[in-house]
Order: C-alpha cells, then sequence, then structure tokens
C-alpha cells in the first residue's frame, strides 16, 4: 500500500466526496420511490471511504484490510446501481478506481477496474430486463472505452504523484547530504586549523631545540675559554692570547653551525654520520673547555638518522649542562648497540643535585626520548657527579619518519 502525503490525501477526499454527493443528490432527484433505499446505502459507501481515506490508508499495516472494504464497496455501488433509474451512479465506481490506482498496486488496481466494469456491465443487464447477450454486448462497447479512459487518466495522475514523491525523496536526501557536507566541511576547516597551528609549534620547538643545542654549546665552551683567559693575563700573556683565539675561533664556528642549522630546517634534511660526528663533538669539547672525555664508541655503530642526530643532541646537551651547571671536569661516555636497543651513557664528576629540576634542555631531551619510544633515566645525588642512561629501540627508518 502507498501511503499518501497529507497534500495529496486532501485534494483526492475533495475529489472522491464532489465526486459521490452531487450524483447522490441527481440520484435522488431522478428516483423519489428509492429515496431511502439510495441514502442508506450511499451513507454507507460514503462511511467506508471515510474510513479509509483517514485510517487505514495512514497506517500501512491495514492495507489488507482495505483491500477487502474496496470489494465491499463494489457490492455497495451495485446494490445502488440497481436502484438508480438514473445510472448517473455509475461514477461511484470510477471513485473506487481511481482509490485502487492511487493506494494500491498496479495488478490490484487493474483487476478492481476490471470487476468495476463487470459490476456496471451486470447492473444495467440487470435493469434492461436481461436483453439477448449479443446486442447487449455490442451497446457496452461504448462503455468499455469510458472506462479504460477513466483508468488511463487516474493512471497518469499516479504516475506523476510517484514522480513527486521520488522528487521530493531526492530533494530531502540532497538537503540532508548537503547538511552533513557542510557540518564536515566545518570539522575539516577546524581539525586543519589545529593542524596548522600545531604544525607551526612543533616547527618552533624544533628550531627553539636546534639553536638551544647548538648556541647553548658553543657558548658555554667560549665562556669556559675566557674566563681561563682572563685567569692567564698578565700571567702567561701569550696562552691567554691563544685562548681568547680560540674563544673567538669558537665563535665562529657557532655561527657557521647556526646557520648550517638553519639550511638544515630549510631543506628539511637531517642526515648526519653519527659516529665521526659524536668523537669530533668530543675533541673539540676536550680542546675548547680543558675537560677529559673518556669515550667508549661501537665504531661499526649502524643507526638511522633520525635516531643519529637525536644521540649527537643528546651528548651535546649532557656535556653543557655538566660544564656549566655542574662544573664537572671529567665525563664517561658510552655508546653501544646490544641487539634492537640503542644504550647511551654519559657520567660527569660534577656536583649533582639532590633534586632533579627539568629545564628546556633535560624537557627536551624527555621528549625526544618518549617520541622515539624509548627510556631516559637519570642518576645524581649531591657532590656525586649526573648520570644519564638511555634506551633506545633501534627502529626501522621507514618506520621512524612515519
Amino acid at each position: 500500500m502507498e501511503k499518501l502525503d497529507k497534500q495529496t490525501l486532501k485534494v483526492f477526499s475533495i475529489i472522491i466526496y464532489i465526486s459521490i454527493i452531487i450524483p447522490f443528490l441527481y440520484a435522488l432527484a431522478s428516483n423519489p420511490d428509492n429515496i431511502y433505499r439510495l441514502t442508506a446505502l450511499t451513507s454507507i459507501f460514503l462511511a467506508s471511504l471515510t474510513i479509509r481515506l483517514f485510517i487505514i490508508y495512514t497506517d500501512e499495516r491495514y492495507s489488507q484490510f482495505s483491500k477487502i472494504m474496496i470489494f465491499f464497496d463494489l457490492a455497495l455501488v451495485y446494490w445502488i446501481l440497481l436502484y438508480d433509474k438514473s445510472d448517473v451512479t455509475y461514477v461511484y465506481l470510477f471513485v473506487l478506481i481511481g482509490d485502487a490506482i492511487l493506494v494500491h498496486s498496479s495488478n490490484y488496481s487493474f483487476t478492481v477496474a476490471v470487476l468495476s466494469f463487470l459490476t456496471f456491465a451486470f447492473s444495467i443487464y440487470v435493469k434492461t430486463g436481461y436483453p439477448p447477450v449479443q446486442k447487449y454486448i455490442f451497446e457496452m462497447w461504448k462503455e468499455v472505452i469510458n472506462f479504460i479512459l477513466f483508468y488511463g487518466i487516474f493512471y497518469v495522475a499516479r504516475y506523476q504523484i510517484d514522480q513527486r514523491n521520488k522528487l521530493q525523496t531526492t530533494m530531502n536526501e540532497l538537503d540532508s547530504k548537503t547538511k552533513q557536507l557542510i557540518k564536515a566541511y566545518d570539522k575539516l576547516k577546524h581539525s586543519s586549523e589545529e593542524l596548522e597551528e600545531l604544525t607551526i609549534m612543533e616547527e618552533r620547538t624544533r628550531i627553539a631545540r636546534e639553536i638551544h643545542d647548538t648556541v647553548g654549546h658553543t657558548l658555554t665552551t667560549v665562556l669556559v675559554e675566557i674566563e681561563a683567559g682572563k685567569r692567564l693575563i698578565g700571567k702567561k700573556d701569550d696562552v691567554a692570547k691563544e685562548k681568547l683565539e680560540l674563544a673567538q675561533g669558537q665563535v665562529r664556528k657557532g655561527l657557521n653551525s647556526i646557520r648550517s642549522s638553519v639550511r638544515v630546517l630549510k631543506k628539511g634534511e637531517d642526515v648526519l654520520d653519527i659516529v665521526p660526528s659524536l668523537i669530533s663533538l668530543i675533541e673539540e669539547t676536550e680542546l675548547h673547555t680543558e675537560v677529559n672525555i673518556a669515550k667508549n664508541i661501537d665504531e661499526n655503530l649502524s643507526i638511522p638518522d633520525v635516531i643519529g642526530k637525536t644521540l649527537y643532541r643528546f651528548l651535546q646537551e649532557g656535556l653543557t649542562n655538566g660544564i656549566k651547571h655542574g662544573k664537572a671536569t671529567d665525563f664517561v661516555f658510552n655508546l653501544n648497540r646490544q641487539g634492537e636497543v640503542i644504550k647511551f651513557y654519559l657520567c660527569d664528576n660534577g656536583c649533582g643535585n639532590n633534586e632533579i629540576i627539568d629545564g628546556f634542555g633535560l624537557s627536551t631531551m624527555r621528549e625526544r626520548v618518549e617520541k622515539l619510544d624509548g627510556d631516559l633515566e637519570i642518576i645524581t645525588n649531591k657532590d656525586q657527579g649526573f648520570c644519564i642512561k638511555i634506551n633506545i629501540p633501534c627502529l626501522k627508518q621507514e618506520d621512524l619518519n612515519d
């Protein structure tokens, strides 16, 4: 059963009532002897139609019951036609045909149309006193055309209603999808803005780390050399001059390192030959700061570039903090690989501390270790030095890039 929308049901109801009431009034005027019978039968017919239109057709559960009611109404119309000598009430049959076409399936509506014609034909056959069949059939041909015409009109109307309903459904779906797309677009835009802001923050943090690691280590070594030079002025002027020249050279090197870091950041390159770079960092630190660094580095160590760059920064940060804050003069540094784990160890003889305070350097170190799925352990006590132990799983380069 096709559920009618409110607008279609309203129009259909008006047409039905007009199609019943006007012929009914004409039939009453033409059949004064059968007024009561026609009134009673038509009232039952109207009541049946009203129940279908406003109760049954609003609930699809009563579909089969509505079909039975239409057959019942066909019987009512047959008796109405028998009592109506003017034959005007045969319009009721068209009402039933329209009812079946607009609400029910094509097969059912065709059946109702055939039965309606047979009902009309048989009522005429009875009222005319059972004329010869051949003559009667010939007279009925023009009525067949009328029924076919009305059936076609109602069928076209049903098609137009179906197309309108499909169009309305499509429009509603489009409207719903448009709202969903707008909502998705707003969400995507918000996510894009958040991602852009996060990217900017990550880039700022990265630049800050590069500047901190490069400048911090350079300035620490320069300060040590300047302090040594100041102490030697007036005592060993030649050595003091050498220290100041070394400090000057270290500043130049620091500036070059900053420029190099900026270029790397700009190009997105982070390629580092880890073992030679670590050895070079240790040797330069010993040269410029007069500290001793006992190193044990596996020279055949193969490490992905991302981890290598991070380990370099760890050593740089550890040496800088040990010299600047811990006043350390001796360091022990070990770097090796056990299975799939890279082990980093740096320990100094500095002043140490009973409380670990994470500054920018240590905080950055922790973040980098966590990002590489590693673990960081710091061991320190007052006057007992400062030790850093780091274990990092040596993942494949492509996994780290992801």
